[in-house]
């Protein structure tokens, strides 16, 4: 049964993953630097999907953190 989100916060610089359990407990986190030059689905699949693999059972969400630069109005 599935009991982990998988958050990532992608930046200008940097991909920022985690995966959390259903008591706000990090499992797993780690972060990736990012050059100019870095495809996006590559930096996927050589770091991110090896990294999580152990825990795909467990996996049930996946969020992205949006920030937004505009102020409310």
């Amino acid at each position: 049964m599935g009991d982990l989100c998988l958050v990532i916060n992608l930046g200008s610089s940097s991909l920022k993953a985690a995966l959390v359990d259903s008591t706000g407990a990090f499992v797993w986190h780690e972060g990736q630097s990012l050059a100019k030059d870095d495809v996006l689905e590559e930096v996927l699949d050589n770091w991110l999907t090896p990294a999580i693999k152990p825990h795909l059972q467990r996996l049930e969400r996946i969020g992205h953190i949006v920030l937004s630069t505009a102020s409310a109005r």
